[in-house]
């Protein structure tokens, strides 16, 4: 995204990029190098919206490093005809769920 200049964007949205990378043989560097670059181009206060099928406990640690300074929010929506291990537990799919040291 080097055409991009810093602090550019409000928002970023991923649907599948971050998947993407997690798939590859040198998962974590390829993530970390993508989100450096999410950062990067966020403008203070910006929006990183990930939309995954992925486990949150293998995707919340990349976002959650210090550096990037981001304030995670995890929501979780069940696909239709799915069920997810404690869903039931979530009263609405737009109350966030509470995050663990382990995401």
């Amino acid at each position: 995204m080097s055409c991009f200049s810093n602090e550019l964007f409000d928002s970023v949205i991923d649907k599948g990029t971050l998947d993407s990378l997690m798939c590859g043989a040198s998962a974590p560097l390829s993530a970390a190098s993508m989100l450096e670059e999410v950062s990067r181009v966020l403008k203070p206060g910006g929006v990183y919206m990930l939309i995954t099928y992925g486990d949150p406990r293998l995707r919340v640690p990349h976002l959650n490093l210090p550096h990037y300074n981001w304030i995670v929010t995890l929501y979780i929506i069940s696909r239709p005809g799915f069920e997810t291990s404690g869903a039931s537990s979530v009263k609405s799919h737009l109350e966030p769920v509470p995050l663990t040291e382990d995401g």
